[in-house]
C-alpha cells in the first residue's frame, strides 16, 4: 500500500546524523500558484513537507490510492492499491508510486504537455506505470516532450488492461476488427479530453471483487506529428498511425456509484 511505502520512503531520507530529527511527511508539489504555474520542485512529485511548503502554496498531504469500503450495499470493504493491481494480474514492478497521482479539482484545468493542451482529468486517481524500458526521458519533459493524451477501455476485461499495460498498444488491439469501430481509419484512437475517453469506459466498467466499480481509461504520451486530428461528435480525437508513437504512462481509475 502506499502508505507503506511512504513510511519507506520517510526512513530512507532521515539523516543519519541525527537519529531523534523528526522527518515531515512525503506530499504531493502541486506547484506554485502563479501566472506560469512554476515551482522549484517539480509539480505532482514526492518530497518533502518542509521542502514542499516553503517553496508552494496550495501543497496538500498524500493521499493514500484507495477506494472507500461501505459506499454502496455491494461494496463492502475498501480497495486497497495493492489489490487492484493483484486483481489486475500485474505486479508492483509494472508500475513506478513515486508518480500515482490523485487529481483534485483545479482552478487551472487546462495547462501545456509539450506542444498540446493538457487538460486536467479532476476525479480521476493515476497508477503511474513503470517507464523504466522506454530509452531516455526527453518525451516526458513538461515543455518539450510528447503530449498527454487520453485512451478510454473496457475494464471489464482484466486481459486487455494487462495486455495494454505490459505489450503496449496494437492496432484494432491485436484483432481482425476494432472493438470501437474505426471511424477515421486504421489506428490507435485517443483523445486530449478525458471526457470523451471516459465515454468509452462507461458501458464495461471494471467490476472488483470487493464490489467497487471502476471506470478505465489510459493516461498516454503521443509523439508529435504521429497523429491524425478528427473532430468526432463527442470532442476531439486523435488517430495514431503507428503502436511505437503511443505509449501508456498510468491507468486511471474512477469510481462509480449507480
Amino acid at each position: 500500500m502506499i502508505a507503506k511505502l511512504g513510511a519507506k520512503a520517510r526512513a530512507a531520507r532521515r539523516p543519519t546524523g541525527d537519529p531523534h530529527r523528526r522527518v515531515s511527511p512525503m506530499v504531493r508539489c502541486a506547484g506554485r500558484a502563479d501566472a506560469d504555474d512554476r515551482c522549484p520542485n517539480t509539480a505532482s512529485l514526492q518530497c518533502d513537507n518542509d521542502c514542499c511548503r516553503a517553496c508552494c502554496k496550495g501543497c496538500s498531504f498524500h493521499k493514500e490510492f484507495r477506494f472507500a469500503g461501505g459506499q454502496t450495499s455491494r461494496c463492502r470493504r475498501c480497495l486497497e492499491r495493492d489489490d487492484i493491481i493483484d486483481e489486475l494480474g500485474l505486479r508492483e514492478r509494472d508500475f513506478n508510486s513515486q508518480y500515482d497521482y490523485v487529481y483534485r479539482d483545479t482552478s487551472t484545468p487546462c495547462r501545456r504537455r509539450g506542444s498540446e493542451n493538457f487538460i486536467w482529468p479532476a476525479g480521476w486517481k493515476k497508477l503511474a506505470l513503470d517507464l523504466s524500458h522506454h530509452s531516455g526521458s526527453s518525451w516526458l519533459d513538461r515543455n518539450d516532450g510528447w503530449p498527454v493524451a487520453f485512451h478510454g477501455t473496457s475494464g471489464d476485461d482484466a486481459g486487455v488492461i494487462k495486455d495494454i499495460v505490459r505489450n503496449g498498444f496494437k492496432i484494432r488491439g491485436g484483432s481482425d476488427k476494432a472493438r470501437h469501430g474505426e471511424q477515421f481509419g486504421p489506428g490507435i484512437y485517443c483523445t486530449p479530453e478525458p471526457d470523451f475517453a471516459a465515454r468509452y469506459a462507461k458501458n464495461r466498467p471494471w467490476e472488483t471483487d470487493s464490489g467497487h466499480t471502476l471506470e478505465v481509461v489510459f493516461q498516454v504520451r503521443v509523439r508529435p506529428g504521429s497523429f491524425t486530428r478528427h473532430q468526432h461528435k463527442y470532442g476531439d480525437c486523435w488517430r495514431v498511425l503507428s503502436p511505437s508513437n503511443i505509449r501508456p504512462c498510468g491507468i486511471l481509475l474512477r469510481e462509480r456509484f449507480d
